[in-house]
């Protein structure tokens, strides 16, 4: 990119004082007016990393919840969960013998401050104007809920860098050869392998990629170093847990999970049922039915723990036809309720509803929250040597913060909406170069949040990458309904 763009030749930077009719500003001039246009994006990083430093000394050496204890275990075991992808583990492992837990939440934090920058570079590169690439950048490196969450042993940062990542390598040129799309499968790839809600990103990436080819024949050559990349980490991770596990899969659960998403709403009635599937339906009337939770974690309750398959098939392929029933019998009432977790997630503020996993854990709190990990203790003692330890000093000003460091729901949804209206050519936009661009982003964002929302009960830890990729979608969006082509822009992709 040249200085220009950064000078404001029509990014909406006005001119530091207009110079004199044939005259030229002198090269200080220009580097000063230069920095002053990226004055706020700088003012923003600072405050993003005197939050996140304050976070870290804050709750020491890392904030547990009970995903942390499998994730760690795994790494310290290098084993594979067969309840969840454990790709995080794999990451884990080498910082756990670096540092411990202290590490990771440090590499957490500088990960949330990379994303920040690389949003704004993204955006400048794009030729958003660096006040709006700015603000693009405000939810990640502000919002309360992301410093938490970077305080956590959990995979959702790692997700969310890897699926911008994937916007990045996806977006860098105009015209991305097969080594950028063959690196962006590979980021979607790791992502599957972090979190389940990221597999099937590859379908909006292809998009994506079909619609920056330029030509049938690239476009074929394009789609097939993305799918290879995105095949290759998922492929060695289902090989890894062959060998631990004797199948080829990410996880075994995934159907124990979408039953417990499927038994608060499964409407028997009507229904024809194999014998051995019957025990299946709670015998709750609809209405009064346990959480989401319950059925998944409770082996003394959830019916599905009490399942006797018949010979020949295992319990996960009868709870998978029991749930492909349920969704044939109401997949009216299933869309409501993936529509419903959906749009919850754009709610004015982080209020949760009966059976939502609760919000309490992404709060910041002046002591220790608990979070119900088994042996917390003994957890902290194995991977830092020593108990947690709360700063209550500034603790205490995190959670007076955390009354203003929130990001809006009806925001982002505002910026999906614009992404969207820009990337199906309304208006101005219809001859824009950005429309791509904003398709990935808000596309790549909305799949994961709809399948997340298929498959587990709603968590606002799950929205996170909402911070990540709609305010750029909704940046790229503006700019490309309102700005003007100029004379001498190239062509529109």
């Amino acid at each position: 990119m040249d200085g220009r763009h950064l000078a404001g030749d029509g990014n909406g930077s006005p001119p530091e004082s207009a110079p004199a009719a044939g005259t030229r500003p002198s090269p200080a001039a220009l580097g000063r007016r230069r920095l002053l246009v990226h004055l706020p994006f700088a003012l923003l990083l600072l405050a993003g990393a005197a939050l996140r430093v304050a976070t870290w000394r804050a709750y020491r050496p890392a904030l547990l919840f009970p995903d942390s204890r499998g994730y760690l275990l795994g790494a310290l075991n290098e084993t594979l969960q067969p309840t969840r992808p454990s790709g995080y583990s794999v990451v884990l492992w080498p910082f756990l013998e670096l540092g411990g837990l202290a590490t990771i939440t440090l590499l957490q934090h500088l990960l949330g401050l990379a994303m920040a920058v690389a949003i704004y570079l993204l955006l400048l590169r794009l030729r958003v104007v660096p006040w709006l690439a700015a603000l693009a950048a405000a939810p990640l490196l502000l919002d309360s809920m992301q410093l938490v969450v970077e305080q956590y042993v959990m995979s959702d940062i790692l997700f969310q860098a890897l699926v911008l990542a994937a916007c990045l390598l996806l977006l860098w040129k105009r015209r991305p050869g097969v080594p950028l799309l063959l690196a962006a499968g590979a980021a979607l790839g790791v992502a599957a392998t972090v979190r389940g809600a990221g597999i099937l990103l590859l379908a909006p990436a292809a998009v994506t990629a079909l619609a920056l080819a330029g030509g049938w024949r690239r476009a074929g050559l394009l789609l097939a170093a993305l799918g290879l990349g995105f095949a290759l980490p998922v492929g060695a991770y289902m090989a890894g847990y062959h060998h631990q596990h004797g199948q080829y899969a990410l996880t075994n659960a995934t159907s124990r999970f979408l039953y417990a998403r499927l038994a608060p709403i499964a409407d028997c009635r009507g229904l024809t049922l194999p014998a051995h599937e019957r025990s299946l339906c709670p015998p709750e009337p609809l209405g009064q039915r346990l959480p989401s939770n319950v059925y998944m974690w409770d082996v003394r309750r959830s019916p599905q723990y009490h399942l006797s398959p018949p010979a020949g098939m295992t319990a996960e392929q009868v709870l998978a036809d029991f749930n492909r029933r349920i969704i044939l019998h109401q997949p009216v009432r299933y869309a409501q309720l993936v529509a419903g977790d959906l749009l919850h997630g754009f709610q004015p503020f982080r209020t949760t509803r009966p059976g939502d996993v609760s919000v309490t854990p992404w709060l910041f709190h002046t002591s220790l929250p608990d979070t119900g990990v088994r042996d917390r203790a003994g957890l902290y003692r194995t991977f830092a040597g020593h108990g947690p330890v709360v700063d209550r000093p500034l603790a205490e000003l995190l959670v007076g913060y955390q009354r203003l460091g929130h990001t809006p729901g009806p925001v982002l949804g505002a910026c999906a909406v614009v992404a969207l209206l820009a990337a199906a050519g309304v208006g101005r936009a219809r001859r824009s170069r950005l429309r791509v661009a904003a398709w990935t982003f808000a596309a790549l964002c909305l799949v994961a949040l709809v399948t997340a929302a298929m498959g587990s009960v709603f968590s606002w830890r799950y929205q996170l990458v909402q911070l990540a990729l709609l305010p750029p979608a909704g940046a790229l969006g503006l700019t490309a309904l309102i700005r003007r082509r100029s004379p001498d822009a190239p062509r529109a992709a």
